[in-house]
């Protein structure tokens, strides 16, 4: 199992997730990407204009709900809340059912924003030791403003590889 965390400079993180959604698309990969700061809607977008087939994709997305109202989409599962524990048993439940072979996790910084260390800490330590039994691939972004916060630092020793992405 691959557990990778990507640390990005702001000024490259829209072309990076873009470039990693491409990457995964063109291999044999079904995707979980579970989405803090950017809407279902918004990232079929970003897909459809940059040729990526959607098709590989599933999503969880946090933040629609809180925009606007949502509607069933089978390739997506919209929570109202961000529930880690609601978070972890979805994404858990979604890799099970749609036998998905890589997370990628958009973002740290933004679960940071609204969650202490401690409790993204704990949530990872819930979740990727599930990923390490089951030989799913985790792809955990990052801002490179956030990469000296305790928890980021933590899971810096806890990943397979780090990289870092700038200008």
């Amino acid at each position: 199992m691959e557990t990778e965390l990507v640390i990005i400079s702001p000024q490259i993180y829209h072309a990076s997730v873009i470039g990693f959604a491409k990457k995964a698309a063109e291999s044999n990969e079904n995707v979980c990407y579970v989405s803090l700061n950017k809407t279902y809607k918004s990232m079929l977008q970003a897909l459809k204009k940059s040729s990526i087939e959607k098709k590989k994709f599933f999503f969880i997305d946090v933040i629609s709900p809180t925009v606007f109202k949502t509607a069933a989409a089978k390739q997506c599962i919209f929570l109202d809340s961000l529930n880690l524990n609601d978070l972890g048993s979805t994404l858990l439940g979604v890799i099970k059912k749609n036998r998905i072979t890589l997370v990628i996790f958009d973002s740290l910084s933004s679960l940071l924003v609204y969650k202490k260390d401690d409790e993204v800490l704990d949530f990872t330590n819930y979740v990727l030791p599930f990923l390490e039994e089951s030989g799913v691939k985790a792809t955990l972004l990052c801002l490179s403003d956030d990469s000296e916060k305790p928890a980021i630092k933590q899971l810096k020793m806890r990943v397979g590889d780090v990289t870092l992405m700038k200008e």
